[in-house]
């Protein structure tokens, strides 16, 4: 016999992107409580103009800050992993928050986001255009991305996804913004992100497409409370300081005294290696991109090395020891050899 999912659902008035992201992380939060619904939703249209970086992304290396900051973009660090979102006017934001990744269907341990993003696809398809998810960190209409996604999940087994809508707006930045290098494999290069107003001008002329606001609503109530037959209470937005925005201050200051590697490329974006070597023995790591993982990697990965003389033997043993068959989740490379190869250039 199914057992109905208690869900709290929260649609606001449109937020800037700063308040809606600590908004919705805020309240995935109370599912830490085991008397909360075991589920939340939050959906937002944005506003003003934002760059969402991923959780794990070093923003000197992902972002032309300079440019960013010229044309008048706050830039933010989100809690979910995966590349850098627009985050602003056109942008339509939601949140899932889940007391473990099987709060609404059974899930893998490592299908995070394939099984949890069934709500999003079907309510975005209850807007008029079929929304597809091929396994990558977006979702696609007219087999173009479409729909920026992330998720994390912390020691505790709860978990956040993240998802950036691209209602008149693509939720991609431009390439001006990207501080990586350019792509060396063509067959990573993600296509050009459609927004859902092109899809609509080009396949149903005769239809007016859904603004962002429209597709927060769609998204939430025709999506995961229909699909999972949610037992929902509404909630008003919960209380929370605004995510800091970086291009405020000095975005080197928490790690220039790490020696870092170039950033190397994997199917999700790219990666790269932090060490500070002090006596000849590793004293802080880090591992930097835009792959999504288990929080407790990162902590484990770093646990592995501090303390150890920098070897391949040891960077290899560790890096299989956080994020290997045993380890913590990892999604957006093929395999770790990047990663062994990012924290052996910075040893060098």
């Amino acid at each position: 016999m199914a057992v109905t999912v208690r869900a709290v659902v929260c649609h606001v008035s449109p937020r800037p992107a700063a308040q809606a992201l600590a908004e919705g992380a805020a309240l995935a939060a109370r599912v830490a409580s085991p008397d909360a619904p075991a589920a939340t939703l939050y959906g937002a249209a944005l506003t003003g103009q934002a760059l969402a970086l991923g959780a794990h992304q070093r923003a000197v290396q992902a972002v032309d800050l300079a440019h960013a900051r010229r044309e008048g973009f706050t830039i933010l660090q989100r809690p979910t992993g995966g590349p850098t979102y627009r985050a602003g006017e056109g942008i339509a934001y939601l949140a899932l928050g889940l007391r473990d990744a099987s709060a609404l269907l059974p899930c893998p341990r490592d299908r995070v986001l394939n099984r949890n993003v069934r709500g999003a696809l079907a309510g975005l398809s209850a807007a008029g255009l079929p929304v597809h998810y091929f396994g990558r960190e977006f979702l696609s209409v007219e087999r173009m991305p479409a729909v920026g996604c992330g998720w994390s999940r912390n020691a505790h087994g709860h978990v956040l996804l993240e998802f950036f809508v691209g209602a008149s707006a693509p939720y991609a930045p431009d390439a001006a913004y990207v501080a990586y290098p350019p792509r060396a494999d063509a067959a990573m290069t993600p296509k050009a992100p459609l927004t859902f107003a092109q899809a609509f001008a080009g396949k149903r002329p005769d239809t007016a497409a859904p603004d962002a606001d429209a597709l927060v609503a769609v998204a939430l109530q025709r999506g995961w409370v229909a699909t999972y037959g949610l037992d929902v209470e509404t909630a008003a937005p919960p209380h929370a300081t605004p995510l800091n925005d970086l291009s405020a201050h000095d975005v080197m200051e928490a790690d220039d005294a790490l020696r870092w590697s170039a950033p190397r490329e994997v199917p999700i974006g790219f990666v790269s290696a932090g060490l500070r070597v002090e006596g000849g023995v590793i004293t802080d790591a880090r591992l930097a991109g835009d792959c999504f993982a288990d929080d407790a990697g990162f902590t484990l990965l770093r646990d592995a090395l501090v303390g150890n003389v920098p070897s391949p033997e040891r960077f290899v043993a560790a890096i299989n020891g956080a994020f290997g068959a045993e380890g913590a989740v990892i999604e957006g490379l093929r395999s770790l050899a990047p990663v062994r190869d990012a924290f052996l250039e910075a040893a060098r």
